[in-house]
């Protein structure tokens, strides 16, 4: 039953689910390419984490489920994901 409505889900949002991973494999790859430079994978941290809480709010935007929970959700992923790999860095 709950497989059913994962296939459903992901059918639905095929578009939003392909964007956020190529918005990871990009953040990745710019990571693995700017190794050397802690500075920029600073900066793209950042994009990152406002691209990923961007992708949230337009996802549930488009459902109608977009509330403040869920905001503070999606930026309380990103800031966590920030201070990981400002940590790792510094």
């Amino acid at each position: 039953m709950m497989k059913k409505h994962l296939e459903r889900l992901v059918k639905s949002h095929a578009i939003d689910y392909v964007v956020i991973v190529v918005l990871l494999a990009a953040f990745m790859l710019s990571v693995i390419l700017f190794r050397f430079s802690y500075i920029s994978i600073k900066v793209i941290s950042i994009f990152m984490a406002t691209a990923y809480v961007t992708w949230g709010v337009t996802h549930h935007t488009k459902r109608g489920h977009l509330d403040k929970k869920i905001l503070l959700e999606y930026s309380g992923i990103a800031l966590l994901g920030l201070v990981v790999v400002f940590s790792i860095i510094n």
